[in-house]
């Protein structure tokens, strides 16, 4: 597994990534919208579980959502259904994870919209059977 993916799913485990909504708690000025769907807050939760981009990419895939959780701890959750996975499916989830904040952030910094999830994940380099095509950039 890349390492940038292997630190990504640290952070989205710690809820270290800079969504909007992290920002707006340290009290930065930001637009708090899922800049995918916009109908909801940019947090971890809406990311992993709740937005129609990742479920469709996860489909394309043919890997199932993160099943949603009912305690207050997103990581301990999410390493525990992480864990249960089979390493295909590991190295499946964690470029697609990681493939899926590439293009938010493209898509915040600079405008550039992923057109659809066979193409995010191409860009990722990951085929739908879960083997890298290549190093993802």
């Amino acid at each position: 597994m890349p390492a940038k993916c292997k630190i990504f799913l640290w952070r989205l485990s710690k809820s270290f990534l800079p969504t909007f909504a992290n920002l707006q708690q340290r009290r930065l000025p930001v637009r708090n919208t899922c800049p995918f769907c916009e109908s909801c807050a940019d947090s971890i939760d809406h990311l992993t579980f709740f937005c129609p981009t990742t479920l469709q990419i996860l489909a394309y895939v043919g890997l199932p959502p993160v099943p949603a959780f009912h305690s207050n701890d997103f990581g301990e959750t999410f390493a525990k259904w992480f864990t249960q996975q089979n390493k295909s499916q590991q190295l499946l989830l964690s470029v697609s994870y990681w493939a899926i904040w590439y293009a938010r952030n493209k898509l915040v910094h600079e405008g550039v919209i992923a057109r659809d999830s066979q193409g995010l994940i191409m860009t990722a380099g990951v085929d739908r059977a879960g083997g890298a095509t290549r190093t993802p950039p």
